[in-house]
């Protein structure tokens, strides 16, 4: 099956040829993540996939901006679907058979990275930047689910300026991401949450950075 979306691939020079990166990005606002990729040991895939609120969403939900045409689609579902369909195609053209997969993203794809976690073992570690983890929902469907934990690792962080967002749903961010990482590491998972500087919108880039670090030590932890 080809693959269902754009996608960019990064891949340093000492890149561990068993370990891989689907970092999820938006086609109308790529992040440019090829300085902080540098070095890594892993390969990243950079998944270009359109209309957020409807395919990285895992349930129907009622919209929380203003400016938004319609509700949460709660298409995540069909998406993951997609994604495990068409990553063997792409770990063939990559010529990579890896050891380790990791799922990462900002904002709803870091919500949709941490859902996928729980839903797909295929994926040994996420990062979870700024996920929109206010998402109606989420934190019953986290307390309520069950999935393997052991030798497994997730990554939270989040701007400290988003608290102070106009948006309600937005201010509650970083309490439902200390609530979702305790509940990470009560059910096993190694789990590491940050508070960093910056705002939503500012600063991300420092902040994938340093996901980036951690993912790599777990990484590199995982292949020795």
């Amino acid at each position: 099956m080809a693959c269902n979306w754009e996608y960019v691939v990064h891949q340093a020079e000492c890149a561990d040829s068993g370990a891989l990166l689907y970092y999820v990005d938006a086609p109308e606002h790529t992040l440019e993540l090829r300085r902080e990729l540098e070095g890594r040991p892993f390969t990243t895939v950079q998944l270009l996939v359109p209309d957020w609120d409807e395919t990285l969403t895992p349930w129907p939900a009622p919209k929380v901006f203003a400016q938004a045409e319609r509700d949460f689609g709660g298409g995540a579902r069909a998406t993951l679907g997609k994604l495990l369909d068409s990553m063997p195609e792409i770990e063939r053209e990559l010529g990579i058979q890896p050891r380790t997969r990791l799922i990462g993203g900002y904002s709803l794809a870091g919500l949709f990275s941490l859902w996928t976690f729980t839903q797909a073992d295929e994926f040994a570690g996420c990062a979870c930047l700024s996920g929109s983890l206010w998402y109606h929902g989420w934190l019953t469907y986290l307390e309520e689910s069950e999935f393997p934990a052991d030798g497994r690792f997730a990554y939270l962080s989040i701007g400290k300026q988003e608290r102070f967002t106009s948006n309600e749903a937005m201010r509650s961010g970083e309490d439902c991401m200390a609530k979702s990482a305790d509940l990470l590491s009560l059910r096993g998972v190694r789990t590491t949450f940050e508070v960093l500087p910056g705002s939503h919108f500012k600063k991300v880039n420092a902040r994938l950075n340093t996901a980036f670090d951690e993912l790599s030590s777990f990484v590199k932890a995982s292949c020795q």
